[in-house]
């Protein structure tokens, strides 16, 4: 593994080009853009976040036969996002390739132009589409590193098959292929008896074609080879997984997949030639398993360093798996030394991919076969440090899809943004920011994201406008000159402890990938902190000035133009960076005091609940018994002497006794 990579890098699955982009693209920008941007602020390095479009299979051929359709097009270019000219122009090509092509470039300047005003950090020089010569070339050579594992098998069984394209076609959840009519038992779904169980499908080339089951013979990836699975699992057990949940899936996931045909007719389908049969294309699954390591060659091409006749094999086997030497793949590639070497050193910064991110319905399907063909061909240190897994998005409770209506688009609700819901005091691309803030912090990664416009305004563009205000108003008392903490009081030292308390669980929810408690610390805790700080009178100029930088800083990686905006505002062009907990700047007896002082008996009320629900909760797991002891943990000696003077009981009829901590918060252990 490089450790001494200057870039922190992450990919979120790549687009299919085949419409506008809508929210459940925007929440998977978002979530990765978000990561990504924490991890290289935390840890000083680049945030890598490259770009690409999944162009292969079916989809754009079905989008241009309906283009060349001659009754009433209207309907046909407002679903796909095509003007007349652009019609026009796709059409002037005469041959398919080059219409796919037009139709690519087309959703490539549309999907900028949308991410751009998102507000990722992508690096747009990466970009390549898979249906590309030197992708395709690079899939090939996936294929034959395979077939020297052993891994490329024939196979002989009843699988799904469409009659009016005379082939297989794969049925799975992200419905690549086919097409599903009404809902979906994935867990019976199964070819029984000669039949499809668990659904009915459809081709999703020809609409009306059903799906049915037919013996064929067909080369396929050994995905149930028990070697590389071992080898999968293995190396998995050192990567992250985000929800945890999904990572105890994992191992069953690996072990129940089988052999999967990756030809394909090569009629009316957009994909790489087999390497092992001209006649045949490879299928949109098997082009996209190790698609993420092309992002370098990618670059390298657009900038005319590389071009198709380079890409040899003996060039991808050097940089890739080492092999051979510089001087053999110079010669083989027509290259000079110089050329391979930089290709070297930037897949060198770039990989490990120290995060990718997929939606749910990628889990037994891309993020099985990516983990797979990695770990069968490319050497250990390419394997993927983490994972995050999000959920579907839904709006106000039902699926969104095309046919209903109900599809909300980033480019209407960006331009709505811009146009009618500006932040005050902000310029109207760092208002834009508040559909980030929103995705983020109303999402958990273990439920489905259920978008409402009005709870939008109020929470989204109304969060961001309270947390611009509750900045403007302390900035008032940042003087340009800015002074040292003097924390003379214990309002000042409440304040320090209640900022570096921020910082410490701020930095582990987003270590965690939960974006949302993070936010609830940064914005709504702090924020509210603040307030009452500057209410109260509070004057502590070099405390207000620190704390405004770190709430700044802890919120960057989800309003990055935002909080660019009033750090400039504030502080000049000061660099923004993660900021470091100071266990010497946190003050549990002061802290404990003036909350007492501020919510009364409220404040003693809330401590003991807190105690009993944890006492509860160890009867319920039988830690302790009925009449047993437990010892509670407090972080202040003034905690601990308020507290011994109430008399309250707890379930169980349980004993209590008290010991201080001012390094952890409350806690409770059983006594035995």
């Amino acid at each position: 593994m490089n450790t001494n990579k200057n870039t922190f890098s992450g990919n979120v699955a790549y687009t299919t080009p085949s419409g506008r982009m809508h929210l459940g693209h925007g929440l998977g920008q978002v979530t990765t853009d978000v990561a990504i941007r924490f991890s290289a602020l935390k840890e000083g390095k680049k945030p890598f976040f490259p770009f690409a479009m999944h162009s292969t299979g079916k989809d754009l051929v079905k989008i241009i036969k309906q283009l060349e359709g001659n009754e009433d097009l209207s309907p046909v270019l407002v679903r796909y996002n095509i003007s007349i000219p652009e019609l026009s122009k796709i059409l002037s090509y005469p041959d398919l390739d080059s219409r796919v092509n037009e139709l690519v470039d087309i959703y490539r300047g549309q999907y900028e132009e949308v991410l751009k005003s998102l507000g990722t950090c992508i690096d747009f020089t990466t970009f390549f589409s898979s249906h590309q010569a030197e992708n395709q070339r690079f899939t090939q050579w996936t294929l034959k590193k395979l077939d020297e594992k052993g891994l490329i098998v024939q196979t002989s069984s009843q699988r799904p098959y469409c009659d009016d394209c005379g082939e297989i076609k794969a049925i799975e959840r992200d419905l690549s292929e086919v097409s599903a009519k009404g809902k979906v038992d994935w867990e019976v779904q199964r070819i029984q008896d000669g039949k499809i169980a668990g659904g009915e499908f459809y081709c999703r080339l020809h609409s009306n074609t059903p799906i049915t089951v037919k013996t064929t013979s067909e080369r396929a990836i050994d995905y149930s080879n028990s070697q590389v699975q071992d080898k999968v699992i293995e190396l998995s057990a050192g990567m992250k997984i985000f929800p945890q949940k999904h990572a105890s899936d994992l191992e069953e996931i690996i072990r129940t997949r089988k052999a999967k045909p990756f030809e394909r007719r090569p009629y009316e389908m957009v994909g790489a030639i087999s390497p092992f049969d001209d006649t045949k294309k490879v299928e949109a699954l098997a082009d996209s398993n190790i698609y993420m390591e092309f992002f370098p060659v990618a670059q390298m091409v657009k900038e005319g360093k590389l071009k198709l006749q380079n890409l040899s094999d003996q060039l991808f086997d050097f940089v890739y798996l080492g092999r051979g030497n510089v001087d053999e793949a110079a010669k083989a590639s027509g290259l000079r030394n110089e050329t391979i070497q930089e290709l070297s050193q930037r897949v060198s910064q770039i990989y490990p991919m120290d995060l990718s991110v997929i939606g749910f319905e990628h889990k037994e399907v891309h993020m099985p076969f990516s983990l797979f063909t990695r770990a069968a061909i490319l050497p250990d240190s390419f394997f993927f440090k983490e994972y995050l897994i999000t959920g579907h998005i839904t709006n106000s409770g039902e699926k969104m899809s095309k046919s209903k209506g109900n599809v909300v688009y980033l480019d209407e609700t960006l331009k709505d943004i811009a146009e009618s819901h500006p932040i005050e005091g902000l310029s109207k691309e760092s208002s834009l920011d508040s559909l980030r803030f929103f995705l983020a912090y109303y999402q958990y990664l273990d439920k489905d994201f259920d978008w409402n416009q009005t709870q939008f305004i109020s929470a989204g563009v109304g969060g961001v406008r309270r947390f611009v205000k509750g900045i403007e108003d302390a900035s008032r008392l940042i003087l340009l000159n800015i002074q040292t903490p003097s924390l003379g009081t214990r309002k000042d030292k409440w304040l320090s402890t209640i900022a570096q308390r921020s910082i410490e669980e701020s930095s582990r929810y987003m270590e965690e990938r939960n974006h949302r408690d993070s936010l609830i610390l940064s914005v709504d805790m702090m924020g509210k902190s603040l307030r009452e700080y500057v209410h109260s009178k509070g004057e502590d100029n070099g405390l207000v000035s620190n704390f405004v930088s770190a709430q700044l800083a802890l919120t960057h990686p989800v309003m990055p133009r935002v909080t660019q905006e009033l750090s400039h505002r504030i502080f000049g062009n000061r660099e923004i960076s993660w900021p470091s907990y100071n266990p010497n700047l946190v003050f549990p007896e002061e802290f404990e005091e003036e909350e007492h002082i501020r919510n009364g008996n409220e404040y003693v009320k809330r401590n003991i609940k807190i105690i009993s629900a944890e006492v509860e909760k160890l009867i319920g797991k039988k830690y302790v018994s009925p009449k047993g002891q437990v010892e509670v943990s407090v972080p202040a000696q003034y905690l601990k002497n308020l507290l011994s003077k109430q008399d309250f009981k707890l379930p169980g009829d349980c004993r209590i006794t008290y010991t201080v901590d001012n390094s952890s918060k409350l806690s409770v252990r059983p006594i035995n």
